[in-house]
């Protein structure tokens, strides 16, 4: 009896000096510097594939990606999901897939180039300023055309053809003092105008508006304009 006694003794504090060595385990692991998670390139960082910002893409963690995107019915769709990163290739768990060339992403299948909003900003005003380089080039070269009193810029799509070549498409509206809409009604014998409107120009009130495709070569972090073109590789 006492033998049985001091067997179950036993058994109870071993198993209370178990419990409480456990106990003791785990709140020293608590007190162990745990090591911090590294961040991935993409994480906390938002890619946009247009000016006005409402397609991109945002990488909120080292796997999740929020994607907002201009559907084939023109209207835009945001989808959510898990992305995986391998060397300079992201994959979208709904197949889509991106390369990761310098500070942008491009969309490979449709060679789109998406801009990294750290950057944004100055990559745009670049852009902008191809455009209006590009209109004064024409004043330049014909003394007897009207002055452009402004030219404002908005940079749709860019793609990207090659390591050193992309082509934005670029809306570009040209404004002059004393501009009469009734004149484009006579573009084509108006020599004031008309060179001002290439092939896809038409009238508003108060501008003249352009879209053309820019095809443009990257120089020591800036643009040389290589030639405007009305479609997108345009022969």
């Amino acid at each position: 009896m006492k033998k049985r006694i001091l067997l179950i003794i036993c058994f109870v504090v071993t198993f209370v000096l178990s419990f409480f060595a456990g106990f003791l385990i785990s709140k020293l692991d608590l007190f162990k510097e745990k090591e911090p998670e590294v961040n991935n390139i993409l994480n906390g960082n938002t890619f946009y594939l247009n000016e006005d910002g409402k397609s991109y893409i945002k990488f909120t963690s080292n796997e999740d990606y929020e994607y907002r995107f201009n559907s084939e019915d023109n209207n835009y769709k945001q989808i959510n999901g898990k992305y995986t990163l391998s060397n300079d290739n992201v994959t979208l768990d709904n197949k889509e897939k991106f390369t990761i060339k310098n500070d942008i992403l491009i969309l490979e299948n449709k060679n789109i180039i998406c801009f990294n909003s750290k950057n944004m900003v100055d990559e745009i005003i670049k852009l902008r300023n191809i455009a209006k380089e590009y209109v004064d080039e024409i004043k330049k070269n014909d003394p007897n055309l009207a002055y452009p009193k402004d030219v404002k810029a908005h940079m749709n799509t860019c793609y990207s053809l090659d390591d050193n070549r992309i082509s934005c498409n670029i809306t570009y509206d040209i404004y002059f003092d004393n501009y009469i809409k009734s004149v484009c009604d006579e573009l084509d014998n108006d020599r004031m105008f008309f060179p001002y409107t290439g092939y896809t120009g038409y009238c508003e009130n108060e501008y003249i508006r352009n879209t053309n495709y820019f095809e443009m070569k990257r120089v020591n972090n800036t643009y040389k304009l290589n030639r405007v073109t009305n479609k997108l590789n345009d022969k």
